[in-house]
C-alpha cells in the first residue's frame, strides 16, 4: 500500500512530495485514508486502544516487531516525516501519534534483538530527534498544537530516513553526522524550521572524486522539490541561501 503513496521517485533525483499528473493521483491513497488506517493498524498491534495509557508499555509481540519493521523498510517513517508540513492540524496531530508508536517498537528490547532490522539505531535516532525538536518547538507544551513544518525541511527527513536505510549511499555519513550531533541538546533537531545541511552542502568542498557535485546537486535538488510556498522562503533567507545560490551563477 505504502509503494502507492501520491510520490514519485526515489532518493535522488525526483522529489518525494505528491504528483500533479492524474495518473499518479488516480492510482495513489490519500493521507486522510492512510494515515488512520496505519495508525489504527499500529494500535492493534500493540494490543492498546484510544482508551489505554501508552506510558510503561513493554510487551512488544514479534508480529508488532516485524511488522513495524516491514513498514520502516516500505518507507513509512519517510511517509510520516513528509506529512509533518500538512496543512491541517489533525494530520499533523496524527502523524505524530504514528511516530509515537513507531518510537515505542523501535525503542523496545525486543526490536533490539531483532536481527533484520539493520537500520533500526538509525530510524530510532531519527524519530527521537525530531521529536525532542518538536517538544522543544512549543516549549514543553503537550497541549499545544504540533507545529507545521516548512515543506522543504520535512522532505529533508521523509529523505533522510530512507537514506539511513541505505549505508551505501553518498550523503549516508553526512545525514547520519547531522542526526548523532544533537546529543548535545538533548536529542533535539535544531533545524527543523530550517533547511537542513543546506550551506554546509553547497558550499561542500569534499576532496573525494565527485562527491562535492553530488553533495551539490543533492541539496539543490532538495531545495527545487521542497520549495512549495511562501512558509520555505524564511528558511531560505535565514541560511542566506539566495546569496549563496548567486554566487555559484
Amino acid at each position: 500500500t505504502l509503494m502507492y503513496f501520491s510520490i514519485r521517485g526515489g532518493l535522488d533525483s525526483q522529489p518525494f512530495l505528491a504528483s500533479n499528473s492524474h495518473h499518479d493521483v488516480d492510482k495513489a491513497y490519500c493521507p486522510t485514508f492512510l494515515v488512520p488506517m496505519l495508525y489504527f493498524r499500529l494500535m492493534d498491534a500493540l494490543g492498546v486502544d484510544e482508551k489505554c495509557s501508552l506510558d510503561g508499555i513493554e510487551d512488544i509481540s514479534p508480529q508488532a516487531v516485524s511488522l513495524c519493521y516491514g513498514l520502516c523498510e516500505r518507507g513509512a517513517i519517510a511517509l510520516l516525516m513528509i506529512l509533518l508540513c500538512d496543512k491541517r492540524d489533525e494530520m499533523r496531530d496524527l502523524t505524530l501519534a504514528c511516530l509515537g508508536l513507531f518510537s515505542i517498537v523501535i525503542s523496545s528490547s525486543q526490536s533490539r534483538s531483532y536481527s533484520p532490522w539493520k537500520d533500526r539505531p538509525q530510524q530510532q535516532m531519527l524519530i527521537m530527534c525530531v521529536q525532542q525538536g518538536l517538544i522543544l518547538a512549543t516549549k514543553g507544551d503537550s497541549s499545544a498544537q504540533v507545529p507545521c513544518l516548512p515543506a522543504v525541511s520535512a522532505l529533508f527527513l521523509a529523505r533522510a530516513s530512507l537514506i539511513l536505510q541505505t549505508p551505501s549511499h553518498f550523503m549516508y555519513t553526512s545525514i547520519n553526522k547531522a542526526f548523532l550531533k544533537n546529543a548535545d541538546n538533548s536529542g533535539a533537531f535544531p533545524d527543523l524550521f530550517r533547511i537542513p545541511l543546506f550551506v554546509s552542502l553547497v558550499s561542500s568542498a569534499s576532496d573525494e572524486k565527485g562527491r562535492m557535485s553530488q553533495e551539490r546537486l543533492w541539496a539543490l535538488r532538495l531545495l527545487h522539490d521542497g520549495f512549495l510556498d511562501k512558509d520555505c522562503y524564511r528558511p531560505l533567507v535565514s541560511c542566506h541561501g539566495s546569496e549563496l545560490l548567486l554566487s555559484m551563477l
